[in-house]
């Protein structure tokens, strides 16, 4: 839950404007849910009123001030990506150089992987920008007091997919590192139930027309048994074969090491005793033959 305190004020006239679609500068449009609009609309009306007397006794239009907090209450993300994020970094400094901070690696990685927006700022506005969660990179004058900025979009403000796709490249950097012996089963065991959570979520770990050699580079590990394999040198396997109509597409194949691709071919069961045997990937294998049956049936 993340709670926004500002002072604001509320203009029947801009309101109007803003319903004409037209949007004066520092205006805040909030969509209310449906389930709330008879009580906003009764606290509107109430203030409204207010508003009235006081324009009536001044003998000019008077707009009161309001303390407005706005509570956001985002949804949980399976598996607590965050906790995991954070345990990774951990992970992560424990194998570098002695001194290495999970702080610091956070802060790197943001600056070289978190999203950038673009916005216009009040100059004044500035110092306030990170009692609100940002971080700002490049601050250029825009003119009128105004200033164009440019935003960090940290992890707090990420979707599960930017999440999840940042969690899959720190596991990808571990590879190269050597990991303390602490750590080891706890990775493999958190590798399973991340893999688990993305498969469940339906998250596309890459966007599509992805290369094949970009693929494997970000997947060193063996996705059924978590076994490490050199980069580029795991095998690819069709969750369903190219003969039965499989896709080339790199998304709906599977990274495994050469002994859990011969478990997958030898095993009379097909996917089924395949995902009995490593049941964290039943949701990849059940999404996937779905999905690539609906591509058929298209087609």
């Amino acid at each position: 839950m993340g709670k926004i305190s500002f002072s604001a004020q509320w203009d029947p006239a801009m309101a109007a404007r803003c319903v004409a679609g037209q949007f004066p500068h520092g205006t805040l449009i909030l969509r209310v849910d449906e389930a709330w609009r008879p009580q906003v609309k009764q606290a509107l009306a109430k203030l409204h009123q207010r508003q009235a007397v006081a324009t009536e006794r001044a003998g000019r239009p008077v707009l009161l001030d309001l303390d407005v907090s706005i509570e956001v209450d985002r949804q949980a993300r399976s598996l607590d990506a965050n906790r995991l994020m954070w345990w990774l970094y951990e992970v992560t400094a424990a194998a570098m150089q002695e001194g290495t901070k999970k702080e610091d690696l956070y802060r790197q990685d943001m600056e070289q992987y978190g999203p950038v927006i673009t916005a216009r700022v009040k100059s004044s506005e500035l110092a306030n920008l990170s009692r609100f969660g940002w971080t700002w990179k490049r601050a250029i004058p825009a003119g009128d007091d105004m200033m164009l900025v440019d935003l960090l979009v940290t992890s707090s403000k990420w979707d599960s997919v930017t999440m999840h796709r940042h969690i899959r490249t720190m596991i990808a950097r571990l590879a190269d590192l050597p990991i303390p012996l602490e750590y080891q089963m706890p990775l493999r065991k958190f590798f399973f139930e991340w893999l688990q959570s993305v498969g469940e979520l339906g998250v596309e770990l890459d966007d599509e027309g992805v290369t094949e050699r970009s693929w494997r580079e970000s997947n060193p590990f063996c996705m059924a048994c978590g076994r490490f394999v050199a980069r580029g040198g795991a095998e690819r396997h069709h969750v369903r074969s190219r003969g039965a109509g499989g896709t080339e597409d790199p998304r709906r194949s599977m990274l495994l090491c050469g002994e859990c691709h011969a478990v997958w071919n030898d095993t009379d069961g097909g996917p089924v005793a395949f995902v009995s045997r490593f049941p964290h990937l039943r949701p990849f294998v059940e999404r996937w033959i779905g999905l690539e049956s609906r591509a058929q049936r298209r087609t």
